[in-house]
């Protein structure tokens, strides 16, 4: 009972959890409003259904890594069951194997999505940044490319222009980084010369 109690008024958990145990930690936390994952696949197991119905003030989701092959599928499954328009802040910091399914699932929150970080992303993940274009509350964005030769500009112009007219459109974006993208001066030349 003594444990109980004290992980209730937990607000925040950081560290290296086990699927297995997480929705057992949410449900004991309904104070929680934030998550630290070292990796990204304690959150199947069905952590969204114990966040949404036990964490009511849940916002801000920090993962360092998520290698498997099943990420993508697995964090569109629980961006997509956390309530609509309640994640605020989220941070990728190294690689992920995350991409076009988890873009689609975060436009889920694209009026409450205000802190966006994609570190390391791989070829596919940036072929697929024209996914995002709801998500246009941004006032921050951190995005970096792993390797950074992938051409847009010249060789996939329609992925290009998907990307610049999806931050052109967040008219709120006051940090914009582009890491070691390729064509980063060429995508920040037209979005600051956006009316937005």
């Amino acid at each position: 009972e003594a444990v109980t109690q004290r992980t209730s008024l937990l607000e925040e958990l950081d560290g290296h959890f086990s699927k297995k145990f997480l929705p057992q930690w949410t449900v004991r936390s309904p104070r929680l409003h934030s998550l630290v994952l070292w990796e990204g696949n304690a959150l199947g197991n069905g952590v969204e259904d114990a966040i949404r119905e036990n964490c009511q003030s849940f916002r801000s989701l920090t993962i360092r890594q998520w290698l498997e092959s099943d990420a993508d599928q697995t964090f569109a499954t629980f961006v997509s069951g956390l309530r609509p328009n309640s994640l605020e802040y989220f941070e990728m910091i190294s690689f992920s194997n995350i991409a076009s399914l988890s873009f689609n699932a975060l436009n889920q929150h694209s009026k409450s999505l205000t802190e966006l970080t994609l570190g390391s992303l791989h070829d596919e993940a940036i072929l697929a940044l024209g996914r995002l274009k709801e998500c246009t509350a941004l006032r921050t964005l951190v995005l970096e490319d792993n390797v950074g030769s992938l051409q847009l500009e010249a060789t996939q112009n329609d992925i290009f222009l998907e990307i610049v007219e999806w931050l052109s459109a967040c008219s709120n974006l006051r940090d914009l980084t582009l890491k070691k993208f390729y064509d980063g001066p060429a995508i920040l030349a037209q979005v600051l010369s956006s009316p937005n």
